[in-house]
């Protein structure tokens, strides 16, 4: 800069560089400060994002490079809504699949919400893409994709991800065919984590109401705060739902199996032990990785401006972990009689192979 009367590195990435090297800084009033003088004018294809509004403050998000990006998840997502109509709706137009039965059915109930948490998501996208939009900026344009995107977030977090995790290791459980005192044990374990995943549900809500905030307050140096609270309730609900709630219940499921095995295993449960320990081991890696990017973005505010790829990157996985969960929860037969049958609670099928051991 020429002028030392004005300054363009007060926010975001623009404390390395001015406008974090992709804007010219000008002797203009600063967007938000009074008194102070120094805005940015972005090279094209940059500028403002989600969730803080860098109007004028700071140029290092590529908006060329995330409308692409959003394109692209718009796209997948939309394919992951219809990957799971195809997988399930001649079953859902079924007399056993009717309303009343699925509220009943956690595996077809968790399926149905898994489709719906897409089918916002592919919602959120195709607003990105048509309106240019993003959660948390200026405008009235911009409340739609922001109360979408809050929603869709909150319900994957709330009720969605805990859901396939649920479901995943009920088929697990199945598989193995513990029965006796084993199998009431885990039993009493997996219902327990069901009713300690409820109290994630206000923290998901909590976590994901900040975005409609960021969208209340616009001026950037209030929704910072906002910011900070939104990755902090995510780092809580990651930290909540991997080491609080999914590790105990694999962790004794594990354990379970391996003292069942004995000293000669069949090949079945020795199979089955190494995919359980491979769960295990992923969802723990996947625990430590969400946490700690949470916190660091939580603690470090110049990584702010660059929340918006990091939300990008979030979802982008959300497609694999919809598309495993409509696979794992999809009927594979044409009979949803004999599906609805099947996927009771593991409480239920757990007594049931007690009580069948116990007789015998």
């Amino acid at each position: 800069m020429s002028n030392s009367s004005f300054s363009c590195t007060h926010f975001g990435g623009s404390v390395f560089s001015p406008c974090s090297g992709y804007g010219e800084c000008v002797d203009e009033p600063t967007p938000f400060r009074e008194g102070e003088r120094g805005r940015c004018i972005c090279q094209p294809g940059h500028g403002p994002a989600d969730f803080l509004n860098s109007e004028g403050l700071d140029c290092l998000v590529s908006t060329s490079a995330l409308y692409t990006w959003w394109l692209i998840l718009s796209i997948g997502y939309t394919l992951v809504v219809a990957f799971g109509f195809y997988k399930t709706l001649p079953y859902f137009q079924k007399e056993e699949w009717r309303f009343q039965a699925i509220r009943k059915n956690r595996k077809v109930l968790a399926l149905a919400n898994g489709i719906l948490a897409a089918m916002l998501k592919c919602c959120e996208g195709w607003i990105r893409v048509f309106t240019k939009t993003y959660p948390g900026q200026p405008g009235i344009g911009a409340w739609p994709v922001t109360i979408v995107a809050a929603i869709g977030g909150a319900f994957a977090w709330a009720i969605v991800f805990p859901s396939i995790l649920e479901q995943v290791l009920t088929i697990m459980i199945k598989s193995s065919s513990i029965g006796g005192a084993e199998g009431k044990k885990v039993a009493e374990k997996m219902e327990a984590m069901h009713s300690i995943m409820k109290m994630q549900r206000p923290i998901s809500v909590l976590a994901f109401s900040m975005i409609i905030g960021m969208k209340i307050f616009e001026d950037p140096f209030i929704q910072q705060y906002f910011v900070v609270a939104y990755f902090l309730g995510c780092s809580v609900i990651s930290f909540f739902f991997v080491f609080v709630v999914g590790l105990p219940a694999i962790a004794a499921f594990e354990q379970t199996i391996r003292e069942s095995m004995g000293d000669n295993p069949n090949p079945k449960m020795k199979a089955l032990h190494g995919k359980v320990c491979m769960f295990l081991r992923e969802i723990r890696n996947n625990g430590y990785s969400n946490t700690a990017s949470a916190i660091i973005f939580d603690v470090c505010p110049f990584l702010w401006s660059v929340a918006p790829y990091q939300n990008a990157f979030g979802w982008t996985m959300g497609i694999v972990v919809y598309t495993v969960g409509i696979l794992f929860m999809a009927p594979s037969s044409g009979k949803p009689a004999k599906m609805a049958a099947s996927s009771t609670t593991i409480s239920t099928t757990m007594s049931s192979n007690s009580s069948e051991d116990d007789d015998k």
